[in-house]
Formats: structure tokens, sequence, C-alpha cells
């Protein structure tokens, strides 16, 4: 491999949800976390020709914090009339990306080590691809969920619609005096897994992410090890048995599940009042965490704490 391969990750781009409705994943996120949505069809009405055979109304944004949200129907994303992602009943967490400098670097890196890589169709890329199908849009590839447990998404870096983050410039706000439950950033993103070797070959081996902590989870119920990539924190957690994460993970076996995402706050009794103000219910409560019950959570079983995890570079409270 070449020595002068150079590729860095930037921050993360967005977690994927698929969802049977928009709009009831739009409304979701209004309720919640009081947090509007954009639908991405404003802006590719402009820039897709009518006969370019590629949709446009098939997801929208939402941005929490540090966090810029994708919500995704499987069944309007049909570029040249054929359905890429398979139809779900129920708002499911799918999959996660990050914008990256370097990206041919990137691609010239895993497929050297071996790395299968695959375009938006799902089709596997010999090559690196500069264009995309959308006008002025950029390149981005996949990874095999067989070899990474997870399909992970890069992207080209640079300014993309609607996401602030992606501005040259671009700081976390101070909190907002009318968020619901003051949240600071993200803490952790979660991902179930029997195989944590698969993904951490990825995250450590290929991306260069930094193992920070490992041990119990008990509110998860599982042995987990942490990875600081870029902005974010990624939990790869091997459930007890017998426990309902193992069951959802059986069910899903081989790949790994994308579970949930928690947040850092300061106050988790605000949490539960506003939980209990909209009528979501709550999984677990410990002294520094709380989980929603993925019911009221649209499918997802959000995490709220007060501490973070020994060893995350950006400091405060750590467990």
């Amino acid at each position: 491999m070449s020595e002068d391969i150079d590729f860095r990750i930037v921050r993360m781009f967005h977690p994927t949800q698929y969802t049977p409705s928009l709009d009831t994943s739009e409304q979701f996120f209004e309720r919640f976390f009081g947090r509007p949505s954009s639908a991405a069809e404003t802006v590719l009405k402009k820039i897709v020709p009518p006969d370019s055979g590629y949709p446009t109304d098939y997801c929208a944004f939402t941005t929490i914090r540090d966090i810029f949200f994708d919500s995704l129907v499987p069944e309007k994303f049909t570029p040249g009339g054929v359905q890429v992602y398979p139809s779900v009943k129920f708002p499911t967490l799918k999959t996660v990306g990050w914008y990256t400098e370097g990206l041919g670097d990137l691609f010239a890196k895993l497929t050297a080590n071996g790395f299968a890589i695959t375009n938006t169709m799902g089709e596997r890329m010999e090559e690196f691809q500069t264009k995309f199908p959308v006008p002025g849009g950029k390149p981005m590839f996949f990874t095999s969920p067989e070899e990474t447990g997870l399909k992970y998404q890069f992207f080209e870096e640079g300014p993309f619609f609607f996401d602030p983050r992606s501005e040259p410039g671009w700081v976390l706000p101070p909190i907002e005096e009318n968020c619901p439950f003051g949240l600071e950033f993200c803490s952790h993103h979660a991902v179930l897994t029997t195989t944590p070797d698969r993904a951490l070959r990825l995250m450590v081996d290929m991306l260069g992410g930094t193992i920070i902590d490992q041990g119990r989870n008990e509110a998860l119920q599982a042995v987990s090890t942490y990875v600081a990539l870029a902005d974010g924190i990624f939990e790869f957690a091997i459930p007890d048995q017998g426990t309902p994460a193992a069951a959802a993970l059986a069910a899903q076996a081989p790949q790994d599940i994308y579970h949930s995402l928690t947040w850092k706050v300061s106050d988790l009794d605000r949490v539960e009042r506003h939980l209990a103000a909209i009528g979501a219910g709550i999984q677990t409560r410990t002294n520094d965490m709380l989980i929603v019950d993925p019911a009221g959570g649209n499918g997802i079983p959000w995490g709220f704490t007060t501490s973070l995890r020994s060893g995350d570079p950006r400091g405060g409270n750590q467990s």
C-alpha cells in the first residue's frame, strides 16, 4: 500500500433510521426533542431533473445539538425505479457514517486490506467513484455488514444541505434554554454485537479510533468496549444472555444492531419530567443513567446520562 495514502475522519455524517412514515418521524422529533425537521425534497427538487429517475421525497433531516439525524423511507428511495433498502414496519436504526477528507485514499486503504466496498445501490465498487447520481452530489461509499457488523457510510467532507455542522467554523452552540431535556451533546452510540472484533478492526485498525474504556454497562446489561473516533464515542456491547438485547441480536444474526444514542445532560429529573409530560415511558433508571422505553422513543431506547465514560476526551463527569 502506498505511503502517500492520506485521509482524515472529520466528524459524524449522520445516523440513519429507516421509517415507514416521514410525517410520523418528524412529529416525533418535534414532540420529543422540540426540534423541527427539514425534508430533503425542498432542496432535491431544485437540483434533480424530473426525468432523472432519482427520488426526491425519501428522507428528512433533524439537527439535535451535535447530531444530524436522517429519517429515510425505504419504499421511497428508488433510484432508477429500484428499491435499495428493505421496508420496515416500525422505525429502525440502521447505520451511521462520517464526513471524510481524502475519501479516495480511505477507499484505497480499505480495499487494500480486503474490505468489500459498495455504492449507493449496494453494488461492489472495484474503483473509487467520484460521481454520485444526484446532480451536485458528493462521492460516498459503504462497508459490508457481513465484514463490519453494520453498513457504515463514508461521505466526502464539505458543506451539505441542512447540516449546519458541515459549514466552516461551526462550533457546538450553548445549551438552548427551551431544550426540554437540557441536552449538552451526544454521549455515545451503542451497537449490540457478539463479534466486536469486526467493528474494532474497522474503527481502530483502519480508521484510527482509540479504545478509551472497557467494562460492564449495568443499565444495558452488557460487557462493552468504548471507542473514540472523530467527534463521537461508540460502545460495542455484548449483551448478557437471556436479556431482551441478546434476543434482539440473535434475531438479527450474524449482523450487529445499531441500538441507541445516549445524551449527556446535567439533570435526570428534568429528563423524567419531560418524558412524563409527553407520555413516554422509562425502561431503566439508575443514579446516572435513564433509558427510554423504545415504544415512546420512535423505536429507539434513547439514553440520558450525567456521566461520561472513563477516558472520554471531552472530559467532564466520568464514570
